[in-house]
């Protein structure tokens, strides 16, 4: 006989997952069906005061308000089984609690939720929080509660061109359509292109810049290839936000962009690597390359 739990499931996430639906989405459903009391009352005081009211409307009324007060709890149940999905063994899970405001906060937005693939979108935002708490902003659910679905589909479409938390802008990568979608959307911020120049590591004899779960080192003289940055897009605090939840593959053009820019400028050796941690703004490689782009001593 098989084992009753799955091995395979993330027991310390789960268990913070249920303890935030008791808490936040309790509440949450209390509040509801206040709402629906007050609204069905006040619908049969408006409905009578106008004298349109008529034998049985008074049910229907009720039935209607009802039900769209099971849909929002429905939608709170839906993203939330999604968010169970988000949870695998071995992933480390931060023991501190979600604060409750945020939590609130999420499941007063997500019970108007009901297109599956913007359930996805929440979904990996709640499981992102618990995993670890204060990972998305009061202010960044406030911008993402209203990007609607051609704009978060946008967003996906670009997150391969992701350079050290900004959007690649080489080469006409990013469609015009998109970047004023993005832009309405608040996920990039509206100035004119900028430039950013790889990482210097602490001895200064190699750059790097970060595409995704890979790192891009370059190595070579500082004084040329600091000579020339990567045209970018800034994503605002909730782009930036958002992008961690991406695990789309990092674009093979946005790569040979780079590769070809630093080689023309002077690199002696560019290679790819397997990116071990992030911290911040830092992250840390594995020296081992898991390719070579470049050597110029072969």
């Amino acid at each position: 006989m098989g084992s009753l739990v799955d091995v395979s499931i993330n027991t310390n996430g789960i268990a913070k997952l249920g303890e935030l639906i008791l808490n936040a989405a309790g509440i949450t459903a209390a509040g509801i069906k206040r709402n629906a009391d007050a609204e069905c009352y006040k619908r049969l005081l408006m409905a009578k005061a106008e004298n349109t009211i008529k034998q049985g409307d008074d049910n229907a009324i009720d039935r209607f308000i009802y039900a769209q007060a099971h849909k929002k709890l429905d939608n709170i149940l839906q993203v939330s089984q999604k968010a169970f999905n988000e949870f695998t063994d071995q992933e480390e899970v931060s023991s501190e609690k979600v604060d409750q405001d945020w939590a609130t906060r999420f499941f007063n937005i997500v019970e108007d939720i009901s297109d599956e693939e913007m359930q996805n979108l929440w979904a990996k935002i709640l499981a992102g929080e618990i995993k670890q708490p204060k990972s998305f902003s009061l202010r960044t659910l406030e911008v993402l509660r209203n990007i609607s679905k051609e704009e978060a589909e946008a967003f996906i479409r670009n997150a391969p061109y992701c350079i050290d938390d900004c959007l690649c802008a080489e080469d006409r990568m990013i469609t015009i359509t998109d970047y004023l979608l993005l832009i309405d959307a608040g996920l990039i911020a509206p100035h004119e292109e900028l430039a950013i120049n790889p990482e210097t590591n602490k001895e200064e004899k190699s750059y790097s810049f970060r595409l995704g779960d890979k790192a891009i080192k370059i190595e070579g003289n500082k004084n040329t290839i600091m000579q020339r940055g990567i045209k970018i897009y800034s994503l605002t605090k909730a782009g930036n936000e958002l992008i961690k939840l991406s695990n789309i593959e990092p674009s093979q053009k946005c790569i040979d962009i780079i590769v070809n820019i630093y080689r023309s400028n002077g690199a002696t050796r560019i290679t790819e690597h397997k990116i071990t941690a992030i911290k911040g703004n830092d992250f840390d490689f594995d020296d081992k390359p898991i390719k070579v782009h470049f050597d110029s001593s072969l």
